[in-house]
């Protein structure tokens, strides 16, 4: 049997190995369309702030002696008939089961200019080792620099509010780059967090050099040869030697596209990870799959998300009958030393009991809809957030005064397993930890 995977990445290696655990020395292809081996995406913001060395980016990849992995390799199509996955440059590569698994990419905006030298979006490590050279100068064995000592301390300029396009402002900042965030909303991180709590996260970063330009968008990006500022709505002007693009990302769809599969705004896949042809699954930020929390499918891009989703593909892959119990929006950041993290529909909806509050520098919010806890927000410490979902996850109808004293805990910053039994006067939910 040929297993064959599509992405290099935190789902395709979790793949991976749970192929191996169960099937030791299956033949196992790994296609990528980076020239790189498995790596943390995570840490590409840290290593163009200069926090992170190039080579602690790498992780450790899946291997065995039936194990291949294709570098630099794009998938053209895939013909379930034949059971082949069709690339560009390395012909056809046969497969009994195929795991779609080719994450997401990011959005770019359709202004002029958009292709200009010093545009950078930050998701994959060629883009990060790209910001680091045209910022700093020559990186890496091939010499190859950028705008160098052109860009040094020259104005930057951030497109995107949310989580990625502050991690890349930071990072510039980091390197004493002068650094503006232009935002479309009326405040960052707005799918995340309201006003005040987005307050405070702007305050801290702008402490740490960031400025802010909110309510505003980019409507053309400016240079002749290369980026030298941007263009907004308001109708203002923005010099900038350095512009980064970060305004979310977009399942990669395309392998499976004219195939009959189900795809929403991910690949619809099933409990087993099952797409609806026969024989090709799909994990990771490309798959769209329950989230228990929103009682629907959803695209959950979380890398511990992927390596679940993975893991239990894998499985079933080689012969398992493995279900996935859902996946759950959640992230978790820092800013300096300050935490943001949030699970599930932490903005809420109309008829939702939202209940916020603020005490010394921290802020946390919690969502409840028909007697369920089904999000949550916390800027400050993160001591809590961990029990809270957990909670989550694992709550059956409850009583409202039980709601509301785990609710209550969770906002004075003090949340426990232990606390909420002996808030509530029971165990809450079979199988928790409560009074443990």
């Amino acid at each position: 049997m040929r297993f064959v995977i599509i992405g290099n990445g935190a789902a395709g290696n979790a793949a991976a190995r749970a192929i191996l655990r169960r099937l030791p020395g299956a033949d196992v292809t790994m296609i990528s369309s980076e020239n790189h081996p498995f790596y943390s995406r995570v840490l590409t913001s840290y290593y163009v702030a200069g926090k992170v060395d190039y080579n602690l980016v790498f992780l450790a990849p899946c291997t065995g002696p039936g194990v291949r992995t294709i570098l630099g390799a794009t998938v053209v199509g895939i013909d379930p008939g034949r059971g082949v996955v069709v690339t560009h440059a390395h012909g056809e590569i046969p497969y009994s089961r195929l795991l779609v698994a080719t994450g997401a990419s990011p959005v770019v905006p359709d202004v002029p200019g958009v292709r200009l030298p010093g545009v950078f979006t930050l998701r994959t490590l060629d883009d990060a080792v790209g910001i680091r050279r045209w910022v700093t100068g020559p990186r890496g064995k091939d010499g190859q620099g950028g705008a160098g000592d052109a860009c040094a301390g020259a104005p930057a300029v951030v497109i995107g509010g949310g989580m990625v396009g502050l991690k890349a402002a930071e990072a510039l900042a980091a390197l004493r780059i002068p650094v503006t965030v232009v935002a479309a909303s009326e405040s960052i991180l707005s799918q995340v967090l309201d006003a005040e709590a987005a307050g405070i996260v702007q305050e801290n970063l702008e402490r740490a050099g960031v400025r802010f330009r909110i309510g505003d968008d980019v409507v053309a990006f400016r240079g002749d040869g290369r980026v030298e500022g941007v263009s907004l709505r308001s109708g203002r002007s923005l010099e900038a030697r350095t512009v980064i693009v970060g305004r979310g990302v977009r399942p990669n769809t395309s392998p499976v596209r004219g195939l009959p599969i189900s795809v929403n705004r991910g690949i619809i896949v099933d409990k087993s990870l099952r797409t609806s042809v026969d024989g090709i699954y799909a994990a990771g930020d490309a798959c769209e799959a329950f989230d228990p929390l929103r009682g629907r499918s959803a695209v959950n891009a979380l890398w511990t998300t992927a390596v679940e989703q993975g893991k239990v593909a894998g499985e079933n892959m080689a012969g398992a009958c493995m279900e996935y119990g859902g996946g759950v929006a959640s992230n978790s950041f820092r800013f300096g030393g300050f935490c943001v993290s949030s699970f599930g529909d932490a903005r809420g909806a109309g008829g939702d009991r939202v209940v916020a509050r603020r005490r010394g520098p921290g802020w946390r919010r919690v969502v409840i809809r028909d007697g369920r806890i089904v999000g949550a927000v916390e800027v400050g410490p993160g001591r809590s957030m961990g029990v809270l979902r957990a909670l989550a996850l694992k709550q059956s109808p409850a009583k409202e005064t039980t709601i509301q004293a785990i609710a209550e805990a969770f906002l004075d910053g003090n949340l426990s397993f232990a606390h909420v039994a002996f808030r509530a006067g029971v165990t809450v939910w079979p199988g928790s930890m409560a009074g443990r």
